[in-house]
């Protein structure tokens, strides 16, 4: 099994402040894997829900890919 992990750096307009995120996908067998996601700033003490609203819009995201996945996979 094999790990992929991404990482990037992410300016949030206006202000352009560094986020930093890291995408890891983690098989868990040959045929299933999970995700783990984290999101952060790296100056000042409140992002105002930008990260969470990052993460949440990756989550989103995976699952709809997935979910078109299954229903290629089921009508062939």
């Amino acid at each position: 099994s094999e790990n992929l992990q991404f990482q990037y750096i992410q300016r949030t307009w206006p202000i352009a402040f560094p986020d930093y995120l890291t995408v890891k996908l983690i098989a868990i067998n040959d045929h299933q894997s999970t995700i783990a996601i984290l999101s952060f700033s790296k100056y000042g003490h409140s992002d105002f829900g930008v990260n969470r609203r990052r993460v949440e819009m990756l989550v989103h995201f995976f699952c709809k890919k997935r979910l078109k996945k299954q229903r290629s996979e089921t009508t062939m």
